[in-house]
C-alpha cells in the first residue's frame, strides 16, 4: 500500500471521499475494474436559505443607497442659481409668493422623483428574487418598501432646499449635497450596521441611532 495526503478547501466536505474514489479508480483501472464515485451534496437547510436572502438584502440596500444619494443632489443647481443671479428675487418683486416658489419647485421635482421611482421598481422586479425577495418578496413588503420610498422623497426634498443654501456654486451644491447623502446614507447605515453587530459597540448603536437619522437615507436603509 502507499500513503497519501488529500489537500482541499475546509468548505469542500465532498473532497475527500470524491478524491478517494477516484484514486480507487485509477486503481483498479489498471486491471481493467472501474470504480464509479458519486457525490450528491445535502440541500441547503432553511437556515442557510434565510441566511443567504439576509446578506443580499443588505448588500442590495447598501449599493441601493448610492443612487438614493445622487438623486436629491441634482435637484439642488437651479435653486443656487436663480438664488444667486437675483432670479428668486425678481420673482419676490413680482409678487411671487414664497409659498408658491417652493411649492411649485417641490411638485415638479417629486414628480421627477416619482418617474425614476417607477424606473427603480421595474429594475427591481426585472432582477427578482432571491436579492430582491425582502423588498417585494409579497404584497405587504411591496407596499412597505413603496411607502418608505415615496416618504424618502417628501423628506429629502425639503432637506435639499436647506442645504442648498449654504452654497453659491450650482456645480459646488451638486458635489457637496452627493457627499453629504452619501455619508449620511450609506456610510452611517454601514456604520450602524458594523456597530449593531458587535456586543461590546451595540449600545453606541442605540445612543448614535437619533442622530443617524436626521438624514433620510439612513431611514431608508434601516427600513
Amino acid at each position: 500500500s502507499a500513503p497519501y495526503t488529500i489537500l482541499h478547501n475546509t468548505t469542500c466536505y465532498h473532497c475527500t471521499s470524491a478524491l478517494y474514489g477516484e484514486l480507487l479508480h485509477t486503481i483498479y483501472h489498471l486491471n481493467g475494474v472501474q470504480v464509479l464515485a458519486t457525490n450528491h451534496p445535502l440541500p441547503a437547510t432553511r437556515e442557510m436559505n434565510i441566511h443567504s436572502e439576509i446578506v443580499l438584502s443588505i448588500a442590495t440596500s447598501l449599493f441601493f443607497l448610492i443612487p438614493l444619494s445622487v438623486l436629491p443632489a441634482l435637484f439642488s443647481p437651479l435653486i443656487v442659481i436663480e438664488r444667486v443671479h437675483g432670479i428668486k428675487h425678481q420673482l419676490h418683486i413680482a409678487h411671487v409668493k414664497s409659498s408658491i416658489y417652493w411649492f411649485s419647485y417641490s411638485l415638479c421635482d417629486y414628480g421627477v422623483f416619482l418617474i425614476l421611482l417607477l424606473v427603480t421598481f421595474i429594475i427591481i422586479f426585472a432582477i427578482g428574487e432571491p436579492a430582491t425577495s425582502t423588498f417585494i418578496g409579497n404584497s405587504d413588503l411591496t407596499l412597505a418598501f413603496s411607502s418608505l420610498l415615496l416618504l424618502y422623497g417628501l423628506s429629502v426634498i425639503p432637506l435639499t432646499y436647506l442645504l442648498s443654501r449654504f452654497f453659491t456654486s450650482s456645480t459646488a451644491a451638486a458635489a457637496g449635497i452627493f457627499l453629504i447623502y452619501l455619508v449620511g446614507s450609506f456610510g452611517f447605515t454601514l456604520l450602524y450596521l458594523c456597530l449593531l453587530g458587535t456586543e461590546s459597540t451595540n449600545l453606541l448603536a442605540k445612543r448614535c441611532l437619533p442622530i443617524f437619522r436626521i438624514f433620510p437615507g439612513f431611514v431608508v436603509g434601516e427600513g
